[in-house]
């Protein structure tokens, strides 16, 4: 006689109430909570992209620079605004406060080499941070499916409870 006492039509619908309500949690908070999560880590993988491509802009420019300097170099004189330019800009880069180094093509393609290996050590970085991002995307979207169909599990089985109270009838 107990057990027949719990498949009553009210303790269904109860039970039916409580399988909605736990559905309802688990995807308001759970799924809610992962999918700023998962959010956060996208616009984290977005800034990463824009650095990367400010980097390689700044790489793309560098190179433009190298060009230019060489073909002023042998257009110019040492007293020149451009080649004064160019010789801070060189001291800049080697981190010489003192700007009167010679102007030759060697010292010009060894400062741009060097300020290009660390463009492009900057952008390796980078890139490996946004795969580590991309990678911790892919269990939180894995736990959101789980969730997901969890709690339509639950939904279902508490719509087929309250529904059962009619069948009772």
């Amino acid at each position: 006689m107990a057990p027949r006492r719990w498949l009553q039509p009210r303790y269904l619908v109860l039970l039916g109430v409580l399988f909605n309500l736990a559905a309802a949690l688990i995807s308001a908070h759970y799924i809610g909570a992962n999918n700023a999560r998962i959010e956060h880590l996208r616009k984290q993988i977005e800034l990463r992209a824009t650095r990367i491509d400010g980097l390689w802009q700044q790489r793309q420019d560098l190179e433009r620079k190298q060009e230019f300097l060489l073909l002023l170099i042998h257009q110019r004189g040492p007293g020149d605004a451009v080649t004064r330019y160019a010789r801070a800009w060189l001291a800049r880069r080697e981190g010489k406060g003192n700007a009167q180094g010679p102007l030759d093509a060697a010292r010009i393609i060894a400062v741009v080499g060097r300020a290009r290996d660390e463009l492009i050590d900057q952008i390796n970085d980078t890139y490996l941070e946004r795969l580590e991002l991309e990678r911790r995307i892919a269990p939180l979207e894995a736990r959101n499916a789980d969730l997901l169909s969890t709690a339509l599990f639950l939904q279902l089985l508490g719509l087929i409870l309250v529904l059962a109270r009619d069948l009772a009838s």
